[in-house]
Formats: structure tokens, C-alpha cells, sequence
């Protein structure tokens, strides 16, 4: 669900609660708390987008998508095409 967050962020709203905490996290703005430094705009970082509030209806689809019942099933590594 982070992933999700990270295309909702803005500078006046910062969606990083799910992201991992701590100065090795992969989250520049995680990663910039724990070093007690003050973190960049959103739109400063060299990748930066955002989905327009009406696309934000695509949650629900991560959500289903990360569920542990869904992860079990990714775990077997099957493809839908049995050709492959």
C-alpha cells in the first residue's frame, strides 16, 4: 500500500505513514526524519507524480491486491498463460 500512498503525496499532505521508518529506508521523506534533517518538496524529488483526486478510486484495487490472501497465492510464482 505504500506504493499508493507515494502517488497521493503532496508537500501539504505527505502520505508516508506506511513507508518503512528509520536513516536506510528507501522513502526520502522516512529516511529524512530519522537523520533529523528537513525533508524536500515532493516536487523537487527526480520522479514525481501524483493521481488526480478522481483516479483515487483505484485504492480499493490495492487494496484487494495486498491482501494476505493474495500474496499467498503470488508465492507459488504461476502464471495465468500455461504456455509459458
Amino acid at each position: 500500500m505504500s506504493s499508493f500512498y507515494h502517488c497521493t503525496y503532496t508537500d501539504d499532505n505527505p502520505q508516508h505513514v506506511l513507508c518503512p521508518r528509520g536513516e536506510n529506508s528507501w522513502c526520502f521523506f522516512q529516511a529524512a526524519v530519522a537523520k533529523g534533517e528537513t525533508q524536500k518538496s515532493h516536487t523537487e524529488m527526480k520522479v514525481f507524480f501524483t493521481l488526480p483526486p478522481e483516479q483515487l478510486g483505484c485504492e480499493g484495487v490495492y487494496t484487494r491486491l495486498t491482501t494476505n490472501e493474495m500474496m499467498k497465492r503470488c508465492l507459488q510464482g504461476l502464471t495465468q498463460n500455461f504456455n509459458e
